[in-house]
């Protein structure tokens, strides 16, 4: 009996063992999955930043006369909205979003502030907010070069609003930016 105690209880130590060495093995692994190239690309990718930043210069800059997106159906879509996606135009990817926190998240990266730009700007791709197979909230998203912006549209895809995008917008398509260009090398 005690034979077969200290058989069981060495067996489970060296159980403990491999699993200790298993979890250290995949931590270190996860490691070297960011080369310096990434951090390089990555201060490349990184945008000026918005209108809307202490440090941005917007002489010059032009406001449209559209006004921004009304709160009310900014409210609606955080209320509702149980399914986000967004497609981008000119990178092989998309984001979908069914977690409430997730959405609620993407909605505030939407500044309550008009946009000013210079320039022609072009769209990034569109984003939408579902509550089932209802659509609440349309947008066109502008990033790059002078324009941070969300062009909201109607069902019949006349502009509504416009809405500047926040830091933490800026951030985010920054890094969703890197992430596609970081797959499409890996081609």
């Amino acid at each position: 009996m005690k034979k077969a105690f200290t058989s069981i209880f060495a067996g489970l130590i060296i159980i403990c063992f491999c699993m200790t060495a298993c979890n250290t093995d995949t931590k270190t692994e996860q490691k070297p999955e960011q080369p310096t190239a990434k951090t390089q690309s990555t201060s490349q990718v990184a945008p000026p930043p918005p209108p809307n930043a202490a440090n941005f210069d917007t002489t010059g800059f032009i406001s449209t006369d559209i006004p921004t997106v009304s709160n009310d159906l900014l409210q609606v879509a955080f209320d509702k909205a149980n399914l986000m996606d967004i497609i981008f135009y000119n990178m092989p990817m998309s984001i979908n979003q069914s977690n409430e926190a997730q959405i609620k998240s993407t909605l505030g990266l939407i500044s309550p502030n008009k946009p000013k730009f210079k320039g022609t700007c072009t769209p990034l791709g569109r984003m939408f907010f579902y509550e089932g197979a209802n659509t609440l909230l349309e947008a066109e998203i502008y990033y790059g070069g002078t324009c941070y912006y969300y062009k909201f549209l109607d069902s019949k895809g006349e502009v509504i609003g416009n809405n500047n995008m926040n830091m933490q917008g800026v951030n985010f398509f920054a890094n969703i930016i890197q992430q596609g260009e970081s797959q499409m090398q890996g081609r």
